[in-house]
């Protein structure tokens, strides 16, 4: 589904009755919502988002705007709104997932959407002092990735953990896997295993450095036909709907035009 508008279709206060259920979901458990509204978006599993996501309001609501392509500014909108109405912003996205719907379509097999980078990229034995440097700056090293990745400023992403980062790779990429073993299950037992921890951020970075940035951030190509102004409709297409083959750091979107 594709809007001619890149603005909320639901506003942040009084959009919050456009749908009573949500309203009340967002109500009395923001988090319940905020991991309903990205399993919604994403098809990531609801228990995962539960114990990952529910008590990071910014880096879903930036997330998901991003995602659909809505303008807004990361400290003046998501900051703001995400720290001093949470509820509201829970009860926005479960509102705005329903109008516009799910934005990309989880792949559950990696063999359909493996890993693209060579293993030599990101092997603990390369490199032991990078491996060093890592293990012991290891906050900073997942927020750089989720900057990365998510295109915000380091500051927003300075919360983000080694499970959100993983995750967020696999999603924006359309790599196959199980969102609680893979993501976070693994992680968490193996939190103390210094080379494992290593290897899981040196391969997302091996990843990004390989694919480029993700597809779900669109380049806009601007035509001047030279017949008047016209009206610019995005075209929104799942990350794992791409060919693997895709070259993401290459690939624009050509977006239709309709004159007015």
């Amino acid at each position: 589904m594709s809007y001619t508008e890149d603005i909320w279709q639901n506003e942040l206060i009084c959009g919050c009755f456009n749908n009573p259920i949500n309203c009340l979901i967002g109500c009395f458990c923001p988090a319940i919502a905020l991991s309903l509204a990205k399993s919604r978006f994403d098809g990531s599993d609801f228990c995962f988002n539960c114990v990952c996501f529910s008590c990071s309001p910014l880096l879903v609501r930036n997330y998901i705007r991003q995602g659909y392509g809505i303008s807004g500014r990361v400290g003046c909108g998501d900051c703001l709104t995400s720290a001093f109405c949470p509820h509201c912003v829970s009860t926005q996205l479960l509102n705005e997932i329903d109008t516009r719907g799910p934005k990309i379509v989880s792949v559950q097999n990696e063999q359909d959407g493996p890993f693209l980078a060579p293993e030599r990229d990101y092997s603990c034995s390369g490199d032991m002092i990078d491996c060093c440097c890592v293990t012991m700056n290891l906050q900073l090293e997942s927020a750089g990735l989720y900057s990365l990745l998510l295109a915000v400023p380091m500051w927003v992403a300075y919360g983000a953990n080694v499970c959100q980062v993983k995750h967020m790779t696999r999603k924006l990429y359309g790599i196959g896997g199980n969102d609680c073993m893979d993501d976070c299950v693994k992680p968490t037992l193996c939190a103390c295993n210094c080379c494992y921890i290593y290897k899981v951020l040196q391969k997302v970075r091996a990843e990004v450095h390989y694919r480029g940035n993700p597809p779900i951030f669109q380049k806009i190509q601007m035509v001047n036909t030279g017949h008047g102004p016209s009206v610019i409709q995005p075209q929104y297409i799942a990350v794992s709907n791409l060919p693997q083959t895709t070259n993401p750091s290459n690939f624009e979107i050509v977006r239709e035009q309709k004159k007015v």
